[in-house]
């Protein structure tokens, strides 16, 4: 499992976003979960809300949106809820509930436990990667676990799968 600590304005989560999607393509049995890390002001938490909000209706149309809010290129005090709204209409998300879900319990909850677990791993910033075992009890892969503070170079995230892979 790849986890990915991100926000939508920071600018090397950005530079990220064609790296790990070509792991992705690369390797369709890994699991990546992307953690909405919003630290970046206002627009970055109305953006992570609409990200957690979009997941709800549906792995697709969340990654359209997630994608769109990358490819868009605002970042570093650019992106503005109102670019997010659009991005998730030209995603074909449901505005109506998507407004509704990003005010729920559901996403704030999701939000609190994501930066509790930010401090716990005591990131400093984003994007940040863990590279673990999806599956514990196998001491010798979770010994191998990777944390990657920061950017990632392309062949990193393969190096720490193929260091959990080869465990024995």
């Amino acid at each position: 499992t790849v986890v990915e600590f991100f926000d939508y304005q920071c600018s090397v989560c950005h530079m990220m976003f064609p790296i790990l999607n070509k792991f992705i393509k690369q390797h369709p049995n890994v699991r990546v979960v992307f953690k909405e890390f919003p630290i970046f002001g206002p627009a970055s938490q109305y953006a992570a809300k609409a990200s957690i909000a979009a997941r709800m209706q549906g792995q697709k149309k969340f990654l359209a949106f997630h994608d769109g809010l990358f490819k868009s290129g605002l970042m570093e005090g650019k992106l503005k809820p109102a670019d997010v709204d659009r991005i998730a209409k030209e995603a074909g998300l449901n505005m109506a509930q998507l407004k509704k879900d990003m005010d729920s319990p559901t996403v704030a909850k999701e939000l609190k436990a994501t930066f509790k677990l930010a401090r716990d791993l005591q990131l400093q910033g984003t994007p940040a990667f863990v590279i673990m075992p999806t599956k514990d009890g196998d001491q010798a892969k979770v010994a191998k676990i990777t944390f990657i503070p920061g950017g990632v170079r392309p062949g990193d995230l393969d190096n720490a799968v193929k260091k959990i892979n080869d465990a024995k």
